[in-house]
């Protein structure tokens, strides 16, 4: 077998795990959107997703570019002839993580304590007080989390974490209607779910590593990955404010229903990111570094190629069908109270894709550590996304929102790609990208054709023909597709599939 066909198959393989455990959490919170719409007003869904977005952004920075450092530094770490142990390792990441999550979540809780009502005039300061305790037990749950996708223990995070999205789901609804009702049930039920899972996670870790032994602490060690992950930690809040700053400003600008129904938009629009985004971002990085370490450049640019050929495939098919259905998914998920936010998902997934397509386009900057010209990419196009905002916000309210996040996500992108291209070049099939970007334009019309009255059956139908115009398109038209397609059907093994037996 070949040593790209073996990478890229565990690429894809390692990236199906990612996709099931995405799948299945995906389908908790499909269950939970309706319900979460409907028993919040606007007004308070709008809220919600503020206060979801808040937490976010400050565990972006209470991470310290920890997680992603270590993923980076785990072939190193455990290489015998490298310069640091496993024990290192692990220790070193796991006590700067917990002692950074705690400093920051108490940095984030005295901001809020002295500042929020100053600059809101709003209710809420004492959940956003609350939440300071989720952000110190997420990050922590961050850090061991990135011991599992470090060491490619692709089934067992993933079943970690469709598990925690259950059990938040379920626990939030019971709280919040039940219980300790709204907002602040939905928030306890969050923290709870957390603590248990940073107590389930720390103990199967602890058993088979040393986590917290002092001895090991290695300051050469923490010096190069936050070498490694401070710019990552500035990329990460930028990427943050570049995707979800435009909510601090429609609150600003708009009325409070405007947040809302933006937020419903966007959040349907992230589906599509958890689709495409998670599975390749947490696949991708462990299996290229994998194959630059061990096989070298060439091997490198041959995996990207052919990996980025694939992702076309499943990636324009997913993001026109989505846009197809919206009007459905909309009326059926939110109510027809959140129909306007429509007009916002087509902008919300083109900008999600341009995003996506970034975790395999800047390779070349992750292999030499460029990060700091990631960094300097995410600051101009999140400095871009704040100016468009507070210009086309007051005149075009949430639509101009919408257009101001997608032209600064289609600039990152294109910035991305340049300056990794200048490192690291790999060879893209334009004809074929070309050929599955025509395809899914050619279903979504054909989808576009269907009128049922019943909108649960229209969404059927027209999920049903998309992905059978858009298979046959794919299968006359793309022969090493369709043999690879009629391998699968003969019964024959992924493995069979990429090795070419």
């Amino acid at each position: 077998m070949s040593a790209k066909r073996s990478n890229v198959r565990k690429l894809f393989a390692q990236s199906s795990h990612y996709a099931i455990g995405t799948a299945l959490s995906l389908f908790v919170h499909l269950f939970t959107f309706p319900v979460f719409t409907r028993i919040f007003s606007v007004a308070d869904y709008g809220m919600l997703s503020l206060i979801t977005v808040t937490i976010s952004t400050v565990l972006s920075l209470s991470k310290l570019g920890m997680t992603t450092s270590a993923v980076r530094m785990y072939e190193e770490s455990h290489n015998e002839d490298g310069e640091f142990t496993a024990g290192n390792y692990y220790s070193t990441f796991f006590l700067t993580a917990t002692s950074t999550g705690a400093l920051i979540s108490l940095g984030y809780a005295a901001f809020v304590f002295f500042f929020y009502d100053k600059l809101f005039h709003s209710p809420w300061a004492g959940l956003f007080l609350f939440t300071s305790l989720i952000i110190c037990c997420r990050t922590v749950n961050a850090i061991l989390s990135s011991f599992l996708r470090a060491g490619q223990q692709t089934k067992l995070l993933n079943t970690f974490n469709v598990i925690r999205a259950y059990a938040g789901s379920g626990l939030s609804i019971l709280l919040a209607i039940f219980f300790i009702k709204g907002l602040w049930g939905f928030y306890v039920a969050q923290l709870i779910v957390e603590c248990a899972a940073l107590f389930f996670l720390f103990r199967y870790l602890a058993r088979r590593h040393t986590l917290t032994r002092f001895q090991d602490f290695s300051l050469p060690l923490l010096k190069t990955s936050l070498k490694f992950g401070l710019p990552l930690v500035g990329l990460e809040f930028l990427n943050h404010i570049l995707t979800f700053g435009d909510r601090f400003l429609i609150q600003l600008f708009c009325e409070p229903d405007a947040l809302g129904i933006y937020s419903v938009g966007y959040n349907l629009a992230s589906y599509v990111s958890n689709i495409l985004l998670v599975p390749l971002s947490f696949a991708v990085t462990p299996v290229l570094m994998e194959t630059w370490t061990r096989e070298g450049e060439e091997a490198t640019r041959l995996f990207l190629g052919n990996s980025t050929r694939y992702v076309a495939l499943v990636f324009f098919p997913v993001l026109a069908g989505f846009i197809a259905v919206r009007g459905e998914l909309l009326l059926l998920l939110a109510s027809s109270k959140y129909s306007e936010a429509g007009t916002i998902i087509p902008f919300a997934v083109v900008g999600v894709g341009f995003f996506a397509l970034t975790n395999v386009f800047n390779a070349g900057l992750i292999i030499h550590k460029k990060t700091g010209k990631i960094l300097l990419h995410s600051f101009i196009a999140a400095v871009l996304n704040i100016g468009l905002n507070l210009v086309l916000i007051p005149k075009f309210g949430i639509i101009g929102a919408a257009v101001a996040t997608v032209i600064a996500y289609g600039f990152f992108f294109v910035a991305i790609s340049i300056s990794s291209f200048a490192l690291l070049s790999f060879p893209l099939n334009y004809q074929k990208m070309g050929l599955y970007f025509f395809f899914a334009m050619t279903m979504a019309f054909c989808t576009s054709l269907v009128t049922v009255e019943n909108l649960a059956l229209a969404l059927v139908c027209k999920i049903v023909l998309g992905i059978l115009v858009y298979s046959a398109l794919v299968a006359g038209f793309d022969g090493e597709v369709r043999k690879l397609s009629l391998k699968v059907l003969r019964n024959k093994t992924l493995k069979g599939v990429f090795s070419g037996d």
